[in-house]
């Protein structure tokens, strides 16, 4: 069969419901349901392992019609999940200090949005690393040019040179030199600092909040004056992937949000959009927060009390709700980075002296006199500061 052919008849497969190719071919279906998952997935590998060339046009053909095999996605304990919560006193005299505990999104309270916002800018780049990285991610991807060439035989040479120039423009190379003993002290203080909170249980990052401003909704929110929105937060050492560099990058993700910290400043990139955020632009505050966990409790964090979710006048549990549960109160640690930039970051860390470390090595950055970075790959470029890999 041509493959013109076959890729019409492949896209008219797939026009058809999944439902009504079942029901056309009962007796495949019923055995294709009976047979274990692990089974069906080696049998897959095998024939990808005998027919390579054959799997190639296959995903090349997927490419073309944008038939990519849809799979499941399986939500993993470090995969982003919203999860919401709430601090705060009640706003009554004598009332015993509340927490936070994690909400229904129906809560009645008018939620602010705290992430900031990331800009294309390049004011705020005298380096020209932020801008590279922009152009980078913003050219056309050349992959389906260069999975169609490696589909045949006769033009995998071409699709392997086209692969590798794809990569290459859509890659910046920058490389730091190092010259400043103090910027290299403080940030390999500051990489240290990022690896303790890599170690600890749990790590959030604040979307919204709102607040409370009626005794009746706080009652129903274990009696809080904030509520927060959050999703988990996970430290990582790569660098963004247009950018090839000679240190390690210790970056924080949440969600669609990733945050380098780079030696002159903090590149944050959300939907290919990258932004410099300068050290000595931020304001960098830390305090300890009292919050009423209703998901599972960090096994670090320090438990300081309980919680009833419907609470009554005097902190004792509401009768009116039979599904009315006591929640755990815990002792986080609250981070908020506030740039001139309209950066903003705000963080709530299951230890308490790890957002203290990480805040003085934020500190340490930020009273530094801003230097642009030096790429050392580049002898043209006139001499600047940066310092080099930090070993742990």
């Amino acid at each position: 069969m041509g493959l013109g052919r076959r890729m019409v008849r492949r896209a008219g497969r797939r026009a058809v419901p999944r439902s009504v190719r079942h029901a056309a071919h009962p007796v495949r279906t019923a055995r294709r349901r009976a047979t274990p998952r692990a089974v069906r997935r080696t049998s897959y590998v095998a024939w990808t392992v005998r027919h390579p060339v054959r799997k190639v046009a296959y995903d090349a053909e997927d490419a073309l019609l944008g038939l990519g095999r849809r799979r499941r996605r399986r939500r993993s304990s470090s995969s982003p999940r919203k999860v919401t919560g709430a601090q705060g006193r009640l706003s009554r005299p004598n009332s015993a200090m509340p927490a936070s505990y994690a909400v229904s999104s129906d809560t009645g309270v008018s939620m602010q949005d705290m992430r900031g916002i990331i800009h294309s800018g390049y004011e705020h780049d005298p380096s020209g690393l932020v801008s590279q990285l922009n152009r980078a991610a913003q050219r056309t991807s050349l992959k389906p040019l260069w999975v169609l060439c490696m589909a045949l035989v006769v033009t995998i040479p071409l699709g392997l040179r086209l692969r590798h120039v794809d990569q290459e423009r859509r890659t910046v190379r920058f490389n730091f030199g190092q010259s400043d003993p103090v910027q290299v002290k403080r940030f390999i203080a500051l990489w240290q600092a990022l690896q303790i909170v890599a170690e600890i249980d749990g790590r959030w990052h604040v979307v919204r909040q709102g607040e409370v401003k009626d005794l009746a909704t706080a009652k129903k929110n274990a009696g809080v004056a904030t509520i927060f929105e959050r999703i988990p937060a996970a430290i990582r050492f790569d660098p963004p992937a247009q950018l090839v560099t000679n240190i390690r990058v210790a970056s924080l993700q949440a969600g669609p949000r990733h945050l380098y910290f780079l030696p002159d400043c903090i590149v944050a990139s959300e939907s290919n959009r990258y932004m410099a955020v300068p050290y000595d632009s931020c304001t960098i505050a830390v305090t300890d927060l009292e919050y009423v966990e209703d998901e599972q409790v960090p096994r670090d964090a320090l438990v300081v009390g309980t919680r009833w979710q419907y609470t009554n006048k005097t902190g004792g549990p509401d009768r009116r709700y039979a599904d009315n549960y006591e929640l755990t109160v815990v002792k986080y640690g609250e981070l908020s980075v506030i740039s001139q930039t309209g950066f903003r970051l705000i963080l709530h860390l299951s230890q308490p002296a790890a957002a203290n470390q990480l805040a003085d090595a934020l500190r340490g950055m930020a009273e530094i006199p801003c230097r642009p970075a030096r790429d050392i790959s580049d002898p043209g470029r006139s001499v600047q500061t940066a310092p080099s890999t930090p070993r742990s």
